[in-house]
């Protein structure tokens, strides 16, 4: 096996999407630059550019799941691995509706300037800006709809060049057909980012958490949920993970 380790923007380098100015996808963008290198200068490695598994955790999973929806990937890779993680993406409308304006308000108060965002601007945000924006954003997603959404951590959106149909559509019909796929999922992954809750809260908050991540994104005004279409036992399980931490910790305590 050659491996091959990609870097792609993170944050909101790479997750802040501008719909209005032509800025979308940027990290998804990198993933497919990086698969491309492959397919032009793997073999100098000794690897096989026919034959080439792309792998992710996580946010990496994530990315992984939506390349199989990609028109422009689909020459670039020939079998995927899925670990932790699911398509999670908005669309290209309803995020510039309902993002878009957080990420303009919080690049105006990290640059102090009033008038109205342009692409110069954009591109000539230095990395300092950039994190002090990211500490600024405000998610109106959560504030005012009460949705659990992070917006700038790991979603693509769909609805343009890259991404230009809704993912879980694009896979139905057939993006990714006669490409073997792995799904694997991590126990307890999520014990560290949720251990400060408590367990009385946590197994609160856990069904409301699981429902929207087996559901991706978890946008239920936007993508109305079907938890008819899960598999049998999925929600109970999800919960399980969630709060295994809380478990373990009581067992080993006298």
């Amino acid at each position: 096996v050659v491996s091959v380790s990609i870097n792609y923007r993170q944050n909101m380098h790479g997750f802040a999407h501008f719909p209005s100015l032509g800025v979308t996808n940027l990290a998804l963008r990198d993933m497919l630059g990086a698969l491309q290198w492959v397919q032009d200068e793997i073999r100098t490695f000794g690897g096989d550019a026919s034959n080439v598994t792309i792998y992710g955790e996580s946010a990496g999973g994530v990315g992984v799941a939506t390349l199989l929806a990609c028109p422009g990937a689909r020459m670039l890779f020939h079998k995927a691995i899925v670990q932790s993680g699911a398509i999670s993406a908005l669309s290209r409308l309803d995020y510039r509706e309902h993002v878009e304006p957080d990420y303009v308000t919080a690049i105006a108060k990290a640059t102090g300037c009033r008038e109205e965002l342009t692409r110069s601007a954009l591109d000539g945000l230095d990395g300092e800006k950039v994190a002090f924006a990211a500490g600024a954003l405000s998610n109106s997603l959560l504030k005012t709809h009460h949705i659990l959404c992070s917006p700038p951590d790991y979603h693509h959106i769909f609805g343009d060049d890259v991404l230009p149909r809704e993912p879980h559509q694009a896979i139905a019909a057939g993006s990714a057909a006669g490409k073997p796929v792995m799904l694997i999922s991590t126990a307890s992954e999520s014990d560290i980012m949720v251990m400060g809750m408590g367990k009385r809260i946590m197994s609160w908050v856990a069904p409301f958490v699981a429902r929207f991540a087996l559901r991706g994104v978890g946008c239920s005004f936007l993508t109305p949920p079907d938890e008819a279409g899960l598999p049998s036992g999925a929600l109970r399980s999800a919960v399980a993970d969630l709060t295994a931490g809380f478990d373990a910790i009581d067992t080993r305590q006298p």
